[in-house]
């Protein structure tokens, strides 16, 4: 029988497939991805995540399209997010809540896991 994942095994495997679901749905991985799992909670802090069209629609002042963008994508896509980060840390993720930052180009993936002694 093998051992539980650590955190920062289970950490690392949820950075890895959040970035290759930005990678493969949206044409760009982030250049850095960390994940930190705190109980029933992981959060996945991105930077570097905007297309070169996305860094030309904020540059022109069209910021609210790409939140708009953004957030609809992520609505379409959080049933993958679901699974890829329910399959790495071995547990149901129940919600998904995400986060953009245009100034700095940062965003946030946030988990919330079924708890432990329910999974």
């Amino acid at each position: 029988m093998s051992a539980a994942p650590t955190d920062a095994a289970t950490a690392a495997a949820v950075s890895e497939a959040v970035s290759r679901l930005f990678l493969d749905k949206l044409g760009k991985g982030p250049v850095h991805a960390e994940t930190f799992v705190n109980g029933d909670v992981v959060l996945t802090l991105m930077r570097d995540v905007f297309t070169v069209a996305e860094r030309s629609l904020i540059a022109d002042g069209r910021e609210d399209s790409v939140l708009t963008t953004r957030m609809l994508w992520q609505h379409a896509t959080e049933d993958m997010f679901k699974d890829a980060v329910g399959e790495a840390t071995g547990r149901p993720v129940l919600t998904v809540v995400s986060g953009y930052q245009l100034n700095d180009e940062t965003a946030t993936e946030v988990f919330v896991l079924e708890a432990a002694e329910n999974a």
